[in-house]
């Protein structure tokens, strides 16, 4: 998982409390439900999370469990329960998984595959097909998945504020 962002909740609550809300929250799964052969999923729910919980060890992984695009744009949560004292803190990573962090690499160097192309063949005129490539596909990447990110971190804050 490429971690993006570090985020922490801290509750005056106890553990079956924050359980009995994941548990609302989230459908349970064994494996991850992302089929990277095919596009079919292999859950259906209308829970806003799909993941595992492990209330041994007090943490949880979470995916969302719908769209196209976020199959290819997978956000993940990856987050564990620290009890101090009367309270909870919940500290969470979230970011990408691995087969999406490697699909942006990829935008990324074929951009700068293209700009290095043009600046050793010293061709001049693909200066407007290279920028249309460097503003549309990185740049259109980069801004959804913050866009998605930041609806993952709302959704977050419902969950456990």
């Amino acid at each position: 998982m490429i971690t993006f962002t570090n985020l922490e909740y801290e509750l005056p609550v106890d553990t079956k409390h924050i359980f009995s809300r994941l548990d609302w929250a989230v459908e349970e799964i064994e494996e991850s439900w992302i089929d990277w052969t095919n596009l079919s999923t292999g859950i259906d729910t209308n829970k806003a999370w799909a993941g595992k919980i492990n209330r041994r060890n007090l943490n949880f992984t979470l995916e969302e469990p719908d769209g196209l695009f976020r199959r290819k744009f997978n956000i993940i949560v990856k987050g564990r329960i620290i009890s101090k004292g009367s309270k909870l803190m919940i500290k969470i990573r979230l970011g990408l998984d691995n087969p999406s962090g490697f699909f942006i690499v990829l935008i990324y160097l074929a951009a700068a595959l293209f700009i290095s192309t043009a600046i050793i063949e010293n061709d001049l005129g693909s200066i407007v097909p290279l920028s249309f490539w460097l503003l549309a596909f990185p740049g259109i990447a980069t801004y959804l998945i913050r866009r998605r990110l930041r609806k993952a971190e709302l959704k977050l804050d419902l969950l456990f504020a």
